[in-house]
């Protein structure tokens, strides 16, 4: 039973990032990179925040940044300076509705920083205070179905085959690494290059 439910959860996270090629909106990409490119060229700093999970996909984003030369800093490093006008800031949010996210992006705008925002729902709180928004679909913890265990068994909602916002976090994690290599292309930047500042 154990190995029928690790097959059928890779498969619907498999058919569930296929999908993706035709359902990221190509004009909220190229918004999302060539914002970000123009903030960095004009010298400012490029901020990321996430909380749980989403935090990681934050820092695999700061160090895919930092290998492209951005001033990158995940907020609450304490290498992270502070936050000036016109800085970039990427929050990230599955639900949009995170407090501890939400809340920085209220803070950035303030702040009159540029907000990114990458979320599955474009008309979350989070999404108030975006300039820009990069919609990542992928079910996140505010999907996950209510009821008790046998409300649920009965109606075929059987153990999650993929748990809270999974879903949404791989999603994010392999969109926000494919904008790298626009933004490489932009920077005029090689994967040598790239290399060569790269941590190991």
């Amino acid at each position: 039973m154990a190995e029928k439910m690790f097959y059928e959860s890779l498969r619907l996270t498999i058919d569930h990032i296929s999908s993706l090629y035709d359902k990221i909106h190509e004009v909220q990409v190229k918004e999302f990179v060539e914002n970000l490119h123009r903030l960095d060229d004009e010298g400012k700093y490029t901020y990321v925040y996430g909380a749980g999970r989403s935090g990681l996909i934050g820092k695999a984003l700061v160090t895919r940044l930092t290998n492209l030369k951005y001033n990158a800093f995940f907020i609450g490093s304490e290498s992270a300076p502070a936050m000036n006008e016109g800085d970039a800031v990427i929050l990230i949010s599955g639900s949009g509705e995170t407090a501890d996210v939400v809340n920085r992006a209220k803070t950035s705008k303030e702040l009159h920083a540029v907000v990114f925002g990458v979320t599955s729902r474009p008309e979350s709180r989070l999404a108030k205070y975006c300039d820009h928004i990069l919609e990542v679909p992928g079910k996140t913890k505010m999907d996950v179905p209510t009821g008790n265990y046998l409300d649920r068994e009965q109606k075929g909602l059987h153990a999650p085959l993929s748990p809270l916002g999974n879903l949404f976090e791989c999603s994010a994690l392999i969109v926000l690494d494919s904008i790298i290599s626009d933004l490489a292309k932009m920077k005029g930047i090689t994967e040598e290059e790239m290399k060569k500042v790269h941590f190991e």
